[in-house]
């Protein structure tokens, strides 16, 4: 199901995330379809017009494959003179990102240039305005220049906040032991913003390059990012990242009485941190502050974040009274603690990621050949996932509308009135049958309906945003079928 999801938008998607934060629309072929966004066509362009928008997102591929082609050095101080003068700038950015470390010499010297520090617009983004050295620097991160170094330090304490960040990000990228004292700097610094910045840089640049701990920058930063952990203010939360530099010093640090307390106002955070590295918390620890982080979620539900997670935690060390702990806590107001309850219930069943095992089962047996309550876990999956990233008019345009009529189903058995009305009343649009299971007649159905409407599904949309329990009833109907799903293959 979500495996077999195919066509326009989703090509639109990858298209889109390969021309960079916003797609570039360009003319590579003889005949262009006219440009109707700057970032290509949208959801009702696909149903309206489907041949047009494939021929725009056809023309949008060849300007990405364009922008990705090898540049003599005249072509790289093009671009940068493009970049420079905010001509074509998204696609000039795409332009020298593409080159790598060739185009290094021309942008260590753009930063010297005036006009790289003033903003500029672009007709691409109109009213959103760049500045030609932030990019300079993040492509140069990028490729983790070095040479840019020297030229960086002194741009770490500029007036200028956003060119100081992107300084700070480019080195956080670089990770070279030059790198380390500014960093260091910016995080013990009192400007709470600066910090909480360069913890989200830092957190970026480790997760994609999965650093060890003997890395410069995690052998100098783990030590300064444990002291600001302790620090109960704005812009220190900072538990993630130290259990990525080094998950077993950090749990020998972290993981003891002082820290696990409920009247740890940074609690709730630490046991994030915690449940995320799947680190295993002693049940014992986490069963003493139970009562009072109970009390605590009775009392004041905007504090109770703790005892969910608690909740989760206990899940994962296995201890016994999970299920007891969190069948109890589904009776709270606190909707937080509501859903991590219900996740604590379907760990504590064997199933972590039931979703994950849901579509495994699927492509494996058949969509036929499994449990129906695993058919109609997976359907409302496809309807949340979809709805939420585009509208209800992308769910019936896609695949996933397909099952529109299972999803129902499911909702139904999950006990979600609101979301089932929803989609029931979605699918009345259609007509009496409703939409069709058959995806080309159901995007036929949906030219129509946007033809004698200007919106049809906006409202519903926007109603289905509001549906704070859904996810909470996905987990507790896994739980409540926990056999279906781990033996829904056999």
């Amino acid at each position: 199901m979500k495996s077999n999801r195919s066509g326009l938008f989703h090509l639109m998607l990858v298209l889109m995330i390969g021309l960079g934060l916003y797609a570039r629309m360009g003319n590579h072929s003889k005949t262009p379809p006219p440009p109707r966004q700057p970032w290509g066509p949208t959801m009702r362009d696909l149903i309206d017009d489907p041949e047009g928008a494939e021929a725009q997102l056809e023309a949008m591929q060849r300007t990405n494959q364009a922008d990705q082609a090898p540049l003599d050095d005249a072509g790289i101080n093009s671009a940068l003179e493009g970049l420079l003068s905010g001509q074509d700038y998204q696609r000039n950015v795409a332009r020298l990102r593409a080159q790598g470390s060739r185009a290094s010499p021309v942008l260590l010297k753009g930063l010297a240039d005036a006009r790289a520090r003033h903003p500029v617009s672009s007709k691409e983004l109109p009213g959103y305005e760049q500045i030609p050295m932030a990019s300079m620097m993040e492509i140069l991160g990028s490729i983790k220049e070095q040479k840019a170094v020297p030229l960086l330090l002194p741009l770490t304490h500029d007036s200028e906040k956003k060119i100081q960040e992107a300084a700070l990000a480019c080195l956080c990228k670089i990770g070279s032991v030059e790198c380390v004292e500014p960093i260091k700097q910016a995080l013990e610094g009192s400007d709470a913003e600066v910090r909480s910045r360069v913890l989200s840089d830092l957190t970026l640049s480790f997760g994609f390059s999965k650093p060890t701990s003997s890395s410069p920058l995690c052998t100098a930063l783990f030590d300064v990012l444990l002291k600001l952990s302790q620090r109960k203010e704005k812009g220190a939360d900072c538990f993630d990242l130290l259990f990525t530099i080094d998950a077993k010093k950090a749990t020998q640090l972290l993981v003891n009485a002082e820290n696990l307390n409920s009247s740890n106002s940074q609690l709730n955070t630490l046991l994030v941190a915690l449940n995320r590295a799947q680190v295993a918390v002693p049940s014992t620890m986490i069963v003493d502050m139970i009562p009072d982080l109970k009390r605590t979620a009775e009392t004041n539900p905007v504090e109770s974040g703790a005892y969910g997670q608690a909740l989760i935690a206990l899940a994962d060390a296995h201890y016994p009274g999970t299920e007891e702990l969190a069948n109890d806590a589904l009776k709270l107001k606190s909707q937080s603690v509501r859903s991590d309850a219900a996740e604590a219930l379907c760990i504590a069943k064997g199933l972590p990621d039931p979703t994950t095992v849901a579509y495994t089962l699927i492509e494996k047996n058949g969509i036929a050949s499994v449990p129906p309550v695993v058919r109609q876990f997976a359907a409302v999956r496809d309807y949340i996932d979809e709805v939420n990233n585009g509208g209800l008019d992308q769910y019936f345009f896609n695949s996933s509308g397909d099952t529109s009529a299972t999803a129902l189903e499911g909702l139904t058995a999950m006990g979600v009135d609101d979301a089932t009305q929803i989609l029931r009343k979605a699918c009345a649009l259609f007509g009496p049958s409703g939409p069709s299971p058959n995806r080309q007649v159901r995007q036929r159905q949906l030219r129509d309906l946007v033809n004698s409407s200007k919106d049809p599904f906006s409202k519903l949309t926007s109603e289905f945003y509001k549906c704070e329990e859904l996810e909470t009833a996905t987990l507790i109907f896994v739980a409540k079928n926990a056999a279906a799903f781990k033996d829904g293959g056999k």
